[in-house]
């Protein structure tokens, strides 16, 4: 079986992550994954080359959610170029399946609906604003045979969506080889100022506004000024050309507030995957309004990262409140702040929920069980879209 991955984002991301991560574990069972990615993607080519996966890249864009008549006048332009473009390679490489990684984007759904393929469609988050999930849930029913979520509970965010017959769910795998603590990286550390003798709180993801980022900001501001915890901050992700008034925007926050760059808090923004980050910080946040399930969030999970994470999407899926990890609610800086603290007050509570994180990962978003979900959602849409 043959199977093209839409890559819709020039950066690495969650998405991105996974067709590496499978693509190995597919060919054990004779599925040969190709990954079509957008052109200047020089991360996502870095990675994939490391890890010896397919791909080829063409001029292939995404629709724009701006409510602006130019820009979506030349969003439109673009989204026919790109559907030309995803036919000319399916064409090409002629796959028994297309699976799109983001139907927020549907121009490989109808590309392959054009050329008479099976679409596998996935929602794996909610960085979609709310008034356009339905139109989404609406054509992923038209355009592809079986949907992929990211947790069961993602479903609910989606009215329209596919059937639960035509459903399938999957976390998002982590090589729990690789994500395992054993020490903090004190090269990492020593490269970007980093102090050792601090508590460091950290997230991962691309500056987005879906991570709510203030919020974490705000959240750093009580811990340090108002509860004079000795402690640093580092946000890992990088910047699209897109996000960067919004980066601007969180960087002034930080001043405002007297959270010191490159001293109380750390922007690190780079090619490398996020083992080497990860293992830096005592305590993992997640601040998200807009998630499916983070892969960056399990895999500090698979590091044994005592964790709080805010309740959004199917994260509910993955944190048992209290028992490995806590869930709160969103923009509510005081709250996990306040979960920090106690967790600093009780170490061998946050040993125990970290180590209860790991469990949960390696038991059910390992790297295999993600691959026969895929496994399955590809043999499924072959027989739907044949019947």
């Amino acid at each position: 079986m043959k199977v093209l991955n839409i890559l819709h984002y020039p950066v690495f991301n969650g998405p991105a992550n996974t067709c590496a991560l499978i693509s190995n574990e597919l060919l054990k069972s004779n599925i040969e994954t190709l990954n079509l990615i957008p052109v200047n993607s020089p991360q996502i080519e870095k990675v994939f080359d490391e890890m010896q996966c397919n791909y080829f890249s063409s001029e292939i864009g995404r629709l724009s959610t701006a409510i602006s008549f130019d820009k979506q006048k030349s969003s439109l332009g673009k989204f026919i170029n790109s559907i030309n473009n995803i036919r000319e390679a399916i064409k090409e490489y002629d796959p028994d399946v297309v699976s799109v990684n983001g139907m927020e984007n549907p121009h490989g759904a109808i590309a392959a609906n054009l050329e008479g393929k099976p679409v596998v469609g996935q929602i794996l988050g909610l960085g979609i604003p709310p008034y356009l999930r339905r139109l989404i849930s609406g054509w992923t029913n038209i355009t592809c045979d079986v949907g992929m979520l990211t947790g069961k509970s993602l479903r609910n965010f989606f009215p329209w969506f596919l059937s639960n017959d035509k459903c399938v769910y999957f976390y998002p795998p982590v090589d729990d080889v690789k994500f395992c603590y054993s020490e903090k990286n004190i090269g990492f550390m020593e490269k970007y100022g980093i102090n050792p003798e601090l508590i460091t709180i950290g997230t991962v993801g691309n500056i987005n506004p879906a991570k709510d980022y203030i919020t974490f900001i705000e959240m750093a501001f009580l811990l340090l000024k108002k509860h004079s915890i000795p402690c640093q901050f580092i946000i890992k992700g990088n910047v699209q050309d897109t996000q960067l008034s919004l980066f601007n925007e969180i960087k002034k926050r930080c001043l405002d507030m007297g959270v010191r760059l490159n001293k109380d808090i750390f922007f690190i923004s780079d090619n490398e995957t996020s083992e080497k980050a990860i293992s830096v910080m005592d305590f993992y946040v997640q601040t998200s309004i807009g998630e499916g399930i983070s892969t960056a969030l399990l895999e500090a999970m698979s590091m044994s990262k005592p964790v709080v994470a805010t309740d959004v999407g199917a994260t509910i899926d993955a944190i048992d409140n209290e028992v490995n990890g806590y869930l709160v609610d969103p923009k509510n800086p005081e709250i996990i702040a306040n979960q920090i603290i106690s967790m600093i007050d009780n170490p061998k509570l946050a040993c125990s929920m970290g180590d209860l994180a790991r469990k949960f990962v390696k038991d059910n978003a390992n790297i295999q069980m993600c691959a026969e979900n895929h496994k399955k959602a590809y043999k499924l849409a072959i027989e739907l879209a044949s019947s």
